[in-house]
């Protein structure tokens, strides 16, 4: 019995330690999100499935300068505020044009970039709402949106979701921009087949 004990406990821990590295390998240690190559992972389930989606890439405005101003205790409090009041399916994209740059990406499955807007833009609202009420420094987000009518290629969504996030901050910051479109969704609360491209950092 005591033999069979030490075996068990040994099998144990090896599941817990499977576990432990298959969720550090897919979650972001910070905010707790999906990270990167889990939603990639996901885009490609999307795929298998025939599925449609909407692509979103979201980058927290100024956030170099944040960071610098405040700490990055500050910048840590921004990022979890904004997972906090965005949605599940988040996950921190770790890439941007610029240093400085805080990118998360937003996979809708079933959801055409019109429908992702509306998503992105309660989004924006539920959080300039909670910041007047918090203790966090007052900070927007940015997003560039793209779906699956656009282009059948993930990495040419992914592309014009860039260039769209990146005409939201030519813009002016804290909106919501569709690619191939010139119009975007200022704040409307107050401001407080797959080929995947290699990562940028």
């Amino acid at each position: 019995m005591t033999t069979l004990g030490i075996q068990a406990g040994a099998r144990i821990g090896t599941v817990r330690a499977f576990n432990s590295t298959q969720l550090k390998a897919t979650t972001d240690s910070l905010t707790g999100l999906s990270n990167r190559r889990s939603a990639e992972e996901r885009v490609r389930q999307l795929n298998s499935e025939g599925k449609s989606f909407a692509m979103v890439l979201a980058d927290l405005d100024h956030f170099k300068r944040l960071n610098d101003s405040r700490g990055h205790e500050a910048g840590d409090q921004a990022l979890a505020a904004l997972c906090r009041n965005g949605a599940p399916e988040f996950a921190r994209w770790r890439h941007g044009r610029t240093l400085g740059c805080e990118e998360f990406a937003l996979i809708l499955p079933q959801t055409s970039a019109s429908q992702a807007q509306e998503v992105v833009d309660r989004i924006r609202a539920k959080l300039a709402e909670n910041l007047l009420a918090g203790s966090i420094p007052a900070f927007t987000a940015s997003f560039g949106i793209s779906d699956t009518t656009m282009s059948p290629r993930f990495e040419e969504l992914l592309r014009m979701a860039d260039e769209a996030l990146y005409r939201a901050k030519e813009s002016g910051r804290d909106r919501a921009v569709i690619a191939g479109h010139h119009g975007s969704t200022a704040a409307r609360a107050p401001v407080v087949r797959l080929s995947i491209r290699p990562h940028r950092i």
